[in-house]
């Protein structure tokens, strides 16, 4: 028997109530206990990760020039290392369904070197070496792909057939038991292209006048997917675009960071996230204690004026110090 079924006297329910236990409790529970407890509070969790600002960190890190093979190398490395990180966290944690964007559409622009370099060797390291195929069957993780796998041809300048090697990964990770899954998406944006919901609708039944999204969705991802969970973030530069497209996100809860990616998450940080998420977010004011809510209306009072103008957005370099100075001293008039 776990320790979610015996730990210090803690029954289930205490275990799923925030009241019981707090986000340090939280942090210190074991993978069993957190994966029970996401279980019972939300069954099948899923998940979407926008991860970003790799190349940012390679040239804060290493100081390395950009558009240079030993950066691209090096970028890599760490994109590699910080996904298995990732899904390592996510999993073990209690995450069902993932959905990591891999190979976007923005690659096209990126250097030549960039994509004759970095881009072979994050495939080969991912789904040629062995290494994460064992790491995949180690954990349970299916993998499949959802977007545009034909195009990942657009950007294999060294004739790698990637396509080939990523579909033999995804046939390799289906032989064995998979209670997880992790959709890698390939040149996809947050919309369908046309040619696409046609072709699903020209093999609707006959008697049907029109084509459901849920129809559109299992065609596209080649199952009936949950509505999504969590969405999670890293930096205003992983735009919204890069989410993928027909999910049901109206329920999701979303959380970005300020740092990349790479920094940023840790298991930590997702417990954190999962506390939010499993505890707070869906308590019901209405059977809190008044003087509890009106203390938290005012710390969200407060914690706005103090950042009234503190502005998070586009730009080259962010400089959130002299905007909130400048603003401050009534430079808004």
């Amino acid at each position: 028997m776990s320790g979610y079924h015996k730990r210090e006297n803690m029954n289930k329910g205490q275990l799923t109530n925030s009241q019981q236990m707090s986000l340090e409790q939280f942090f210190e529970l074991p993978w069993s206990d957190i994966r029970a407890i996401v279980e019972e509070k939300n069954p099948g969790l899923s998940c979407v990760c926008l991860a970003d600002g790799y190349r940012r960190i390679v040239r804060m890190e290493n100081g390395i020039a950009p558009d240079t093979e030993e950066f691209c190398i090096e970028y890599s490395r760490l994109f590699s290392r910080s996904l298995r990180s990732t899904l390592d966290i996510l999993f073990k944690n209690g995450v069902k369904t993932l959905f990591f964007p891999l190979f976007g559409p923005s690659l096209l622009k990126r250097s030549q070197i960039f994509q004759s370099v970095a881009i072979p060797a994050i495939y080969e390291q991912i789904f040629v070496d062995g290494e994460f195929l064992e790491f995949f069957r180690e954990l349970g993780i299916r993998v499949k792909q959802y977007g545009q796998l034909d195009k990942v041809d657009e950007i294999d300048f060294m004739n790698l057939n990637m396509k080939q090697g990523i579909l033999d990964c995804l046939n390799a990770s289906s032989r064995y038991p998979s209670p997880h899954t992790v959709y890698f998406g390939f040149m996809s944006k947050h919309c369908v292209e046309l040619d696409f919901v046609l072709d699903a609708n020209s093999h609707a039944k006959p008697e049907t006048k029109s084509i459901k999204i849920e129809d559109i969705q299992q065609s596209y991802y080649g199952e009936k997917l949950k509505p999504l969970d969590l969405i999670i973030s890293s930096t205003h530069t992983a735009r919204p675009q890069s989410l993928p497209p027909l999910l049901d996100m109206e329920q999701a809860s979303s959380y970005t960071f300020i740092s990349p990616f790479q920094w940023a998450f840790n298991e930590k940080t997702f417990r954190h996230i999962l506390f939010d998420h499993l505890f707070i977010r869906p308590r019901n004011a209405g059977d809190e204690d008044l003087l509890e809510v009106m203390a938290e209306i005012e710390n969200l009072k407060e914690f706005y004026q103090k950042n009234r103008h503190v502005v998070l957005g586009p730009g080259r370099w962010p400089a959130l110090p002299y905007l909130t100075n400048h603003f401050s001293e009534g430079g808004d008039g």
